[in-house]
């Protein structure tokens, strides 16, 4: 396809929420993060891969052929139905150190 680059500007990020916890001060770890988010996102396993960690993400991005993909978060999109301000602005902060983690996977 030549010098092109291939950028997915949509790309979604599948939270790990057991890497979230670790990521949380220890009074949030036991909470459930996005009791809103019961979104079957796909479709009892028929749709597309569930990559379960960055390599995995990396892995799909090379066989569709993308290079660069910015990310947005998949059940993190909840995040504004949490009622609670201290605990929606811990699960952001974690959310941000963890998905750090993910990206600088590809760092190099």
């Amino acid at each position: 396809m030549g010098p092109y680059k291939v950028i997915d500007a949509d790309g979604h990020v599948r939270e790990s929420m057991t890497a979230l916890r670790e990521f949380l001060e220890p009074r949030w770890q036991r909470r459930n993060l996005f009791p809103n988010d019961a979104w079957d996102r796909d479709l009892r396993g028929k749709l597309g891969a569930k990559p379960e960690g960055p390599e995995d993400q990396l892995a799909a991005m090379d066989k569709d052929g993308i290079d660069v993909m910015v990310l947005y978060p998949t059940a993190g999109l909840h995040v504004g139905n949490l009622h609670e301000r201290d605990f929606a602005t811990a699960l952001t902060r974690a959310f941000n150190d963890w998905v750090y983690h993910f990206c600088k996977t590809d760092a190099a």
